[in-house]
């Protein structure tokens, strides 16, 4: 119409011959709803070992990704059950993870005695070394040519 904000806070209306004018623009938007899919990993005592927030386009399908943890084991996930491939609202993801308890870690030897003396490769303790190989003597490796 020709007709444009005048720039002070009674908000009068000028053209643009008024001089002091300020051009606006109205635009029409059309929104695209949005939401985000957050994914929090937690270990057997709810501890929070990490947490991902990403923002989906509504109706986008989505790919639930877990992080490697080093020590841990991934048990299970719960909050996607009604999840149907794509999104169509706010999902909270929560993945419960274990830590590995097979295998030997942090051998510490508490006596230093045991290093004592001639071993072979199996670990069997000779009296004295008899033949060319690979033996651990006092804790340190010796090769016997």
């Amino acid at each position: 119409n020709g007709q444009y904000w005048d720039g002070t806070e009674n908000g009068n209306l000028v053209g643009w011959d008024g001089g002091t004018g300020h051009p606006i623009r109205i635009s029409t938007f059309y929104a695209q709803p949005y939401y985000t899919v957050k994914v929090v990993c937690i270990d057997d005592e709810d501890t929070k070992l990490s947490e991902t927030t990403d923002l989906v386009k509504a109706g986008d399908a989505y790919t639930l990704t877990l992080p490697t943890l080093d020590g841990y084991v991934c048990k299970g996930v719960t909050g996607n059950e009604t999840f149907n491939g794509t999104i169509e609202g706010y999902l909270t993801i929560t993945a419960n993870f274990a830590k590995v308890t097979d295998g030997i870690n942090n051998v510490v030897n508490t006596n230093e005695n045991n290093a004592q003396g001639i071993y072979d490769l199996q670990g069997r303790r000779l009296q004295h070394i008899g033949t060319q190989g690979i033996y651990i003597v006092n804790g340190n490796k010796v090769i016997v040519k």
